[in-house]
């Protein structure tokens, strides 16, 4: 005869402690996977929103060449436009200049040739009027000599030319050198 053996019962317990490590592998698991979905959904968002900040700044550009373009074309269309070119002067021979003026709309100036300027040195744009020149913009070029304004008319200026001058940084009130462009109406 054979001895029987022994019957072994699990008890609840260790039922109930293998299903509650199932569950939390089960758990950390699906825990994980939502930290990684989450981590992943933040840095598409961080993404985007560098996206957003780079189209905000082009809209930006855009909209300010906009306006420049706008500008333009308000003054060149404009019933009381004058043309007025500019000649280099005996300190900058090869420099030229020209301005579109518009006593309704506004100057339109660009220069060309401009020699480099000394250090503490800034062009000053002039309005020559029958009584003294007035001041219409600081002038300071790229490195090939070039420069653009666009500006509004000044109230009660009427000029008679334009003039560039190299005056101190900060400008003055009137010219105290050479003209380096001129030219008359």
């Amino acid at each position: 005869m054979m001895a029987a053996s022994p019957v072994r019962t699990e008890s609840p317990l260790n039922w109930l402690a293998i299903a509650a490590g199932v569950l939390a592998a089960v758990g950390g698991t699906l825990a994980f996977a939502e930290y990684r979905q989450v981590a992943a959904a933040q840095m598409a968002v961080a993404q985007a929103q560098a996206q957003v900040e780079t189209l905000q700044a082009q809209l930006s550009t855009l909209q300010g060449q906009s306006d420049t373009a706008r500008q333009t074309i308000d003054i060149l269309a404009a019933d009381d436009l004058a043309r007025i070119d500019l000649k280099g002067q005996p300190s900058a021979p090869s420099s030229t200049g020209r301005a579109y003026w518009s006593a309704s709309r506004g100057l339109l100036f660009s220069a060309v040739n401009l020699p480099p300027l000394p250090a503490g040195r800034v062009y000053q744009l002039w309005y020559v009027t029958a009584a003294a020149p007035v001041s219409a913009a600081l002038v300071t070029p790229d490195a090939a000599g070039r420069y653009t304004l666009i500006s509004q008319a000044p109230a009660g200026v009427t000029p008679t030319a334009f003039a560039l001058t190299i005056e101190p940084a900060g400008g003055l009130p009137a010219p105290s050198g050479a003209f380096y462009l001129l030219g008359a109406f």
